[in-house]
């Protein structure tokens, strides 16, 4: 027996390869003309991010019969085992190839945002992010 379930690694294959072919045609393209010829197609929705909200925002905006364009700044990891083993996620945002070293004020007072561990002078509280098809979440 089949399942039409719509699973997890299902869904990243098709976002990959959704991907990977809207890419093609603008990869090595920089003028703005090149991208603008893109953007007669239509959508129903667009969602920015991949995550724990905007992924099964569009698989159901989709499997609904609504025509959806998710876009994804990260690339796609879900091969690699820093990726698929759950013991490694601590380590995605220290991955040169997925880490995206986001700085941040916690507090107004700058002698507060000092007294953090977390503090780099001249930065500020490093906030760890990881940028992958599926978002960081």
């Amino acid at each position: 027996m089949t399942s039409s379930r719509f699973n997890r690694r299902s869904f990243f294959t098709a976002i990959a390869s959704v991907a990977s072919t809207a890419a093609c045609g603008v990869v090595g393209r920089s003028s703005s003309s090149t991208l603008s010829d893109k953007s007669s197609a239509e959508y129903d929705y667009i969602i920015v991010g991949s995550g724990a909200g905007g992924g099964p925002l569009a698989v159901n905006l989709a499997k609904a019969g609504f025509k959806v364009l998710l876009l994804e700044a990260g690339t796609d990891q879900g091969l690699r085992d820093v990726y698929k083993v759950p013991a490694f996620h601590t380590q995605s945002t220290e991955d040169s190839e997925m880490a995206w070293d986001y700085y941040v004020d916690h507090f107004v007072k700058a002698a507060d945002n000092q007294a953090d561990s977390k503090y780099v002078a001249g930065q500020g509280i490093l906030y760890p992010r990881a940028g992958t098809v599926g978002g960081c979440t």
